[in-house]
């Protein structure tokens, strides 16, 4: 079945999109995300080597080192190529952060330092060709602690309008996946145990991340920017509330000077991994281990936000009904159809199954298509009402089953079909209604430590009314009818919600509603011959569909913060061509095969059937 397909091409979109790995990781700020630079840049003086880990501030590697081998691409993610140590073969990915990086270039009189040089040296390579940008590619910016901690930021929105342009700045040259970290409340960290007014410091921070978001939500509205906001912030405060989810036992800001490892002379490997920062300000390489695991998480939900927006993609805008039977000869076609009306019992049943494989082209993500197998039981009815007014009813069950996507699922599928037709010398008119609705499992891969994978069931109704007109003819033997078909469809989808061991990484997503207008033009050729034994039916179905889709955007929420992936649909065409043959025995048994080839505006689908069915 036609729509069917679709939202199982979807549901493939879906697995591939959730457990997509970047390419490569570009990381921006400061010693936060600094894996070396900075320390290459002094000479080898700075961080020192008797108290921090080569370069780092930390006692190993930072969250943008874990995170690259995370990402499956660096044998071992502490060997990421640092641009400012001399340019040189590239493994996972590249780190621009410096230490003591500010966003306001005003704050710092050291150019190599500032986060906008850090934009615009990334900027400058990949305009003379030194990196080439691929869809998968992940950007970070986790920036703005050194502006309010060390340099007396006070007013959040210069720098955020900053970071903007940034953001800018990277999706200039073709950059996509951007994410933005917040800030934690360091007023809740050692550092804050020490400050004059640790809930004024709070309150500062607050205000920027607040203003962080809605800057990206507003952009991501008004430019179309694939930029996100990651609220690495909550992994701080959740981290600070349940400290023995991750494995901590000392992450209370104590005096400033204790409450964390250097404050309690515990250097380097004498740190243990029950800390979670290493001095007063910088996390230990346990804590950096969960900040690259919650930044991979963040990766992950931004393609699942894109998944969740390409099925509403894929399943509110085909031609539903028009597709199905086109492809299939789903229900509708028991009350009127080559396959039908050479039958003279009023019912039938059918069972068939049906292998599938498709190619979803504009899905850069996709690169396996679509197989998957059907089973499919059809029971339909048809009756001769007064005025010469034809009525079919049909229903459908099956379940499919997606070859190449374990993690994903359709529990049950149902549909059903009503038709009026009443003809007028060589031409009928048809009025019909259908619909089809399933229910969905899915698994997802969060690349989160605490919540490994989250589940979702959620379901999806289509339905479709619409009138149409058909002539035929007798051309050379042969049963020519053109026609075309003109309604409206509509797509209910459930909310779905993911459910694991902690919200921090799980995805929710609003029930959605969706009207198109559908129209379809359509060319049919069949012939009979009775064999003796068994009528013989040959046909060929062409259709060329128009969907007039609507502007939506379809939202999802991670954590406390909700994002937005806007999926702007024009009009959608598709062309099917489908053939069969078939036998009519004379004891009612007949067989059918069928292989349909169509070409959308999204995808290429291919569908071969074998067809059972019984007629009394």
């Amino acid at each position: 079945m036609r729509f069917l397909l679709q939202s199982i091409l979807a549901l493939a979109c879906a697995s591939s999109l959730a457990t997509a790995s970047a390419q490569h990781l570009y990381t921006f700020g400061d010693s936060l995300s600094d894996n070396g630079n900075f320390y290459i840049a002094s000479g080898g003086t700075y961080p020192p080597l008797d108290t921090y880990s080569w370069g780092r501030a930390s006692n190993g590697s930072t969250w943008s080192a874990r995170i690259g081998y995370h990402m499956g691409h660096a044998p071992n993610a502490e060997y990421l190529r640092e641009p400012y140590g001399g340019f040189q073969g590239d493994l996972t990915g590249w780190n621009f952060a410096h230490y003591g990086a500010t966003i306001d270039p005003s704050l710092m009189s050291t150019n190599g330092q500032k986060l906008p040089n850090q934009v615009d040296f990334f900027q400058s390579l990949a305009n003379d060709g030194t990196f080439w940008i691929d869809p998968n590619d992940a950007f970070t910016i986790w920036a703005g602690t050194n502006d309010y901690l060390a340099r007396g930021a006070n007013d959040p929105s210069k720098q955020v309008s900053i970071l903007m342009e940034q953001v800018l700045k990277i999706d200039s040259v073709r950059g996509k996946n951007i994410m933005v970290f917040d800030l934690p409340l360091w007023g809740n960290t050692p550092i804050g145990a020490s400050w004059w007014n640790p809930q004024a410091l709070n309150d500062l921070i607050t205000s920027h991340n607040s203003q962080l978001a809605a800057a990206i939500d507003s952009l991501k509205a008004q430019s179309g920017v694939d930029v996100y906001y990651v609220p690495i912030s909550e992994l701080f405060t959740d981290v600070r509330n349940n400290p023995a989810e991750y494995g901590f036992t000392v992450v209370m800001p104590g005096n400033g000077s204790t409450g964390h490892c250097l404050g309690d002379g515990l250097v380097l490997n004498d740190c243990p991994s029950t800390y979670a920062f290493y001095d007063a300000v910088h996390p230990t390489s346990a804590m950096h281990r969960w900040i690259g695991n919650f930044g991979r998480a963040q990766y992950f939900a931004i393609q699942a936000a894109k998944e969740y927006s390409a099925i509403a993609t894929s399943a509110s805008a085909p031609a539903l009904a028009y597709q199905e039977a086109a492809i299939s000869g789903n229900s509708a076609n028991l009350v009127s159809s080559g396959w039908s009306t050479h039958r003279n019992g009023p019912v039938e049943l059918v069972s068939y199954h049906e292998t599938q494989s498709a190619d979803a082209n504009s899905f850069a993500m996709l690169s396996d298509g679509l197989n998957n197998e059907n089973s499919f039981s059809l029971m339909g009815a048809r009756a001769d009402l007064p005025s010469g007014i034809k009525f079919g009813f049909a229903v459908s069950s099956g379940t499919p089953d997606l070859i190449n996507n374990p993690a994903q699922a359709v529990t049950a599928s149902s549909g059903w079909a009503v038709q009026l037709e009443k003809a007028f010398g060589q031409y009928t008119a048809r009025l019909k209604a259908n619909g089809i609705e399933q229910a969905y499992q899915r698994q997802r891969a969060t690349g989160f430590g605490r919540d490994p994978v989250v589940t979702a069931a959620y379901e999806q109704m289509q339905s479709t009314v619409t009138f149409g007109f058909d002539r035929s003819v007798v051309l050379l033997g042969a049963d020519v009818t053109a026609g075309a078909s003109f309604g409206f469809a509509r797509q209910d989808r459930s909310g779905v919600r993911e459910t694991g061991l902690t919200d921090l990484v799980s995805m929710n997503s609003p029930a959605e509603h969706y009207f198109d207008e559908v129209s379809e033009f359509h060319l049919s050729f069949a012939r009979g011959g009775d064999m003796g034994w068994a009528d013989l039916l040959l046909g060929a179905d062409l259709s060329a569909i128009h969907i007039n889709g609507q502007s939506y955007s379809a939202w999802s929420a991670l954590g406390a913060h909700d994002f937005t992936h806007y999926d702007h649909l024009a009009a959608r065409r598709a062309a099917i061509a489908a053939f069969y043959s078939a036998l009519l025995f004379d004891n009612g048994w007949s067989t059918q095969a069928r292989f349909a080839y169509g070409e959308s505006d999204i995808e290429t689908v291919s569908s071969a059937q074998v067809k059972l069915g019984y007629s009394w």
